[in-house]
C-alpha cells in the first residue's frame, strides 16, 4: 500500500498576517529612512505599494506553505524559491519605485 501524499498547507491567518505586518511595515521603515524620517514626505502611492508589498510577502508565505514532500523535488524547488524570493523582490521593487 503507498502512502497518500501530505495535504497540501493552508495559509493560516495569524502567520500571514504576520507577514502582511512584516513586510508593510520594513516597506515603510525603508521609505521612512529615505525621506529623513517624516512620515509626511512620504507620497501618497507610497502607502499603496507598502501595501502591495504586504501582500507579496503573503503570497510568498503561501508558495512557501504548498511544498510538501508529495511533490516531485522540482515543484518544490521552485515554490521554495519563489515564496523566498518574492518577498525580497517586492522590497527591492518598493525601494526602486521611490528613487523614479
Amino acid at each position: 500500500m503507498t502512502p497518500s501524499p501530505a495535504a497540501p498547507a493552508r495559509v493560516r491567518p495569524l502567520p500571514a498576517l504576520a507577514a502582511f505586518s512584516l513586510f508593510a511595515l520594513l516597506s515603510l521603515l525603508f521609505g521612512l529612512s529615505q525621506v529623513g524620517w517624516h512620515l509626511s514626505k512620504l507620497p501618497g502611492w507610497f502607502f499603496l505599494a507598502a501595501l502591495v508589498v504586504g501582500a507579496v510577502g503573503v503570497l510568498g508565505a503561501w508558495l512557501t506553505g504548498q511544498d510538501h514532500p508529495g511533490r516531485p523535488v522540482w515543484q518544490r524547488a521552485v515554490l521554495r524559491g519563489l515564496g523566498w524570493a518574492m518577498p525580497v523582490a517586492g522590497l527591492i521593487a518598493a525601494g526602486d519605485t521611490d528613487s523614479a
